[in-house]
Formats: structure tokens, sequence, C-alpha cells
């Protein structure tokens, strides 16, 4: 969990230094929920998007996940500062452990 700790660290401190809306995205291996804690701390100024539950989150594809976490915690994620979010899911795919994540971001209305 250091490596995942270190890289989160620096990512926050980098994204904190930025004023104005901001993304945070990609598969962050949160296959134990100490580490998806981690994560949200880490990113405490940014609002986690809810993706509705797909099929494709509910099949344990990963390996990490099956073997050494929680198979049920999503490992991708999408974080925003300063924007809104609707129509957030998870897009099937064949070809991937991960589906694609698809969200549509606005501007926050002040």
């Amino acid at each position: 969990m250091y490596m995942l700790k270190d890289q989160m660290q620096r990512i926050a401190d980098r994204i904190l230094e930025h004023e104005g809306p901001a993304i945070v995205c990609g598969d962050f291996n949160t296959w134990r929920r100490d580490r998806l804690r981690l994560v949200h701390n880490l990113l405490h100024d940014f609002e986690p998007v809810p993706f509705e539950d797909s099929e494709h989150r509910k099949t344990p594809h990963w390996s990490a996940s099956f073997f050494l976490g929680d198979k049920n915690l999503p490992l991708d994620h999408v974080f925003v500062r300063g924007l809104e979010f609707k129509d957030a899911r998870v897009l099937s795919s064949r070809y991937s452990d991960h589906g694609p994540l698809s969200v549509h971001l606005f501007p926050t209305t002040p």
C-alpha cells in the first residue's frame, strides 16, 4: 500500500496547486477498503462520481480483487472538483476487465 499512498500523495499535492475545475480518474486498484479509504482521504476536496451498478462491475474479473481483496469494490474511479456530473455509467466490454466509464461533466453553475 506504500506505493499507492506515494503515488496518490503526489497526485493530490500536484492537483491541489491547481485552481479551478479538475478531474482525477483512472484505475486506482482499490480492491481493499483501506486502499479505497486512502484514495478518498487524499482527494478530500473532490467529489467521487457515483456510477450505477452494472453487470460488468459485478463480475469478479480482477485476479487481484478475487485473491487479495473485495471483488465487490470498484477499481476504476472518477473524482471531480468544480464540475457537475450526470449520466455516469459503466459500459460493457468483452475485451477488458475494466468497463469504460462514461460520465457527462458540466461547469458548476454559481
